[in-house]
């Protein structure tokens, strides 16, 4: 069809569906010389379309170095010669003849921002992960508060006042709410129904098993696997809670008293420290040990470690000034 709506010649193309039509079927129709005059009628509009979104497609492929002289004379606070390279790289692109393609280069483009947003799936399965281990820990909770002390002793105290049918009492306890007996969330009238936390567990579940349905998924020319991904950034993630658990309160005292001149001489003291043990580390290569070199090494991680937990309890404690005037 679209070789045939490139004819020029009308009856040529009606011609041709007539016989085409004549060798299978032996009579002609009337719908294929229709179909004949409107791949024609088309033919026209599309043409006149693509010569009116021409210049538009020409000032796209050139606009890329319009929007980069926009964002290289909206970044301040840049030093000389940063500034310098940007300017001219800016000029570069501006240079370059506006018939140039670059639609390659931009899927290029798309498929490394397709590669860096692949784990945003997992960002959300995350989220709703949380939201449903969330409810079950606020319905757990409530099934706690039913046995709690304060709750029953509640319950005592309302059956004692109805017992003894006192007005006031009885108007009272006419207005609180029949007590909710623990264990009646276990009551089942048929295996169909499902309750609120089987609604939350099968959804935990569904959830669960999402992201550990493919090992690896092929994006782009890439393997990516969601499990280890996952893993990884959950460990970091606990690493971290664990640290901010730690009592570091001495670290802080310790920033506190000598101040950021302070940590910065500390930390420069450190980094000597460390410059030693890597020159004694290069002496002692060949004549020591492994055993020796594996010990300089846990020595120069060691003093970077503190030297990191210093800075993080400097950071905390100018926070806090921050927070507290």
């Amino acid at each position: 069809m679209i070789l045939l709506s490139r004819v020029d010649d009308r009856k040529v193309v009606l011609g041709l569906f007539n016989a085409a039509y004549d060798l299978t079927h032996v009579q002609s129709e009337a719908s294929f010389p229709r179909l004949g005059q409107m791949i024609l009628d088309y033919e026209h509009p599309l043409k006149k379309l693509s010569e009116d979104l021409g210049p538009l497609n020409r000032y796209v492929n050139g606009y890329d170095a319009i929007m980069t002289r926009e964002l290289v004379s909206a970044i301040g606070d840049l030093p000389e010669e940063d500034a310098t390279i940007l300017s001219d790289f800016a000029t570069s692109i501006s240079s370059i003849n506006s018939d140039t393609d670059l639609r390659a280069l931009r899927l290029d483009w798309f498929r490394f921002q397709s590669l860096a947003i692949c784990n945003s799936i997992l960002d959300d399965v995350c989220q709703s992960v949380t939201d449903v281990v969330g409810a079950l820990c606020e319905y757990e909770l409530r099934l706690a508060e039913q046995t709690s002390p304060s709750t029953i002793a509640a319950q005592i105290v309302t059956q004692m006042l109805r017992s003894k049918g006192s007005k006031s009492a009885a108007a009272a306890a006419a207005a609180q709410k029949d007590p909710i007996q623990a264990g009646e969330e276990s009551y089942r009238v048929d295996r169909q129904t499902l309750t609120y936390p089987d609604k939350l567990l099968t959804t935990l579940i569904e959830l669960c098993a999402g992201v550990g349905q493919y090992r690896q998924l092929f994006i782009s020319d890439h393997f990516f696997a969601p499990r280890e991904y996952l893993s990884q950034h959950i460990e970091h993630k606990f690493v971290e809670l664990i640290l901010a658990m730690a009592t570091d309160s001495e670290l802080r005292c310790l920033a506190q008293i000598i101040g950021p001149y302070g940590v910065k001489y500390l930390a420069e003291r450190l980094t000597w420290h460390v410059a030693s043990q890597i020159g004694e580390l290069n002496k002692g290569t060949v004549s020591s040990p492994s055993d020796a070199i594996l010990q300089r090494t846990a020595i120069i991680g060691q003093i970077f470690s503190f030297r990191d937990a210093l800075h993080v309890a400097l950071e905390q404690v100018r926070n806090l000034e921050l927070i507290i005037p």
